[in-house]
Order: C-alpha cells, then structure tokens, then sequence
C-alpha cells in the first residue's frame, strides 16, 4: 500500500498487521511513483483475529 496513506496504514495496524518492509517507488500513479509498505498478518502467533468470509 502507499506509506502517503497514513489513514490506510492505521487501519491495517489496527486490525493486526506489522510492516515488514518499504519497496521505494513501487507504485506509479498518474506518472508519480510512491513507496509501498509491505505488511502480514500473523495468525499463528496471535497478532491478530481470524474473520470468517460468508
């Protein structure tokens, strides 16, 4: 995701997910690139909550 995007990455966080690492210049948009943040959510070590998907 965009690290430009604080909003995205506090909702991510607050879900659960670490960011693991930043790509420079991974995403181009409209000609300009951007950083990506790269980020997991480790179920089996409980950093996060399992959502069933209906």
């Amino acid at each position: 995701m965009n690290t430009e995007n604080p909003r995205a990455l506090a909702l991510y966080r607050g879900v659960g997910f670490e960011a693991f690492g930043v790509e420079p210049r991974a995403l181009c948009v409209g000609g300009r690139f951007y950083d990506a943040a790269h980020m997991v959510l480790r179920l089996d070590a409980g950093g996060g909550a399992a959502v069933p998907v209906r």
